[in-house]
């Protein structure tokens, strides 16, 4: 799978924080903006709603790459991030990638409504919920995933979303329904175009859970990561060692390692860069070789 990948620190979907007036924000930091509730922040936008229509008017609130922190200080008053608002990336399709904190626990209604310029997008761990039409619009959404936090879904979170190829849900527990409809795609068909992954102990409950069990193909090919497991065979030997050198004199690209979820739910990790510097080189090597030399 080719990850273009859009780092979510992040959990989805409103507690659900409901915004008493959504679009409006309280405050802005270093160009993200903010609503407060019971001493938390939620990521929200600077449009506002045009009261006559009902619809809500969106300037470009953000674009480029954006990072969220986990924590905020406004008047010299911290608040943890913990929620992204309803409609908060609505129609930003300036923006090319987002990096979510794992304080965050939600994602609203909409919240990712049209941010087409998303290609893949993870979900982290500590998002427990994800509203009603979450990544409505984002056309060329290609692959997604969803942390092990997530236990329930709104409606049709992937309308429109029609180059979604892959899901990787990394749940023990098939998350439930939590919207009117517990379908994922507004054409009931496209489930025929989408394989599905998972932990490979969990294959028979998704296989047997309403909504999840209609994937194409439903795949117990999520891996757990072994520090040094390069080939992913389960175990770190010379074969791992062979396999970084090669890497090495192709330059890091090729060499039969992959990537995969990352456990704490941030981006996916390369198996060759085993200390975790963004490299694959002789330092990894070394490592490996340690690792390899200090196993009982």
């Amino acid at each position: 799978m080719n990850k273009v990948l859009i780092f979510i620190s992040l959990t989805i979907a409103a507690i659900v924080l409901v915004p008493s007036n959504a679009g409006a924000y309280d405050f802005m930091v270093d160009n993200i903006y903010y609503n407060v509730w019971n001493g938390q922040a939620e990521v929200t936008n600077k449009g506002h709603y045009n009261w006559s229509s009902e619809d809500l008017v969106l300037p470009d609130s953000y674009s480029g790459n954006v990072s969220i922190p986990s924590s905020v200080t406004y008047e010299g008053v911290s608040y943890p991030v913990t929620a992204i608002g309803q409609y908060a990336f609505k129609s930003c399709d300036k923006m090319t990638s987002i990096i979510i904190p794992n304080s965050v626990i939600s994602i609203g209604k909409e919240a990712f409504f049209n941010c087409d310029s998303l290609i893949t997008l993870t979900i982290p761990n500590s998002v427990t919920t994800i509203g009603d039409y979450a990544f409505k619009g984002c056309t060329r959404l290609s692959n997604i995933t969803i942390g092990s936090g997530v236990t329930g879904f709104g409606s049709i979170i992937f309308y429109w979303c029609y180059q979604l190829t892959d899901v990787t849900c990394l749940a023990i527990t098939p998350p439930s329904s939590i919207g009117y409809s517990g379908q994922f795609f507004d054409i009931l068909d496209y489930y025929t175009q989408v394989t599905l992954h998972v932990l490979p102990q969990c294959v028979e409950a998704y296989q047997s859970a309403r909504y999840w069990r209609d994937f194409n193909e439903i795949l117990g090919d999520v891996g757990t990561y072994i520090p040094g497991d390069v080939n992913g065979d389960g175990e770190v030997t010379v074969a791992d060692a062979n396999t970084v050198v090669i890497i090495i004199i192709n330059g890091g690209g090729n060499g039969g390692h992959s990537h995969i979820p990352n456990p704490d739910g941030e981006g996916f990790i390369n198996t060759a860069d085993i200390n975790g510097d963004g490299e694959v080189t002789i330092a990894d090597l070394n490592v490996l070789i340690d690792l390899i030399l200090n196993q009982h």
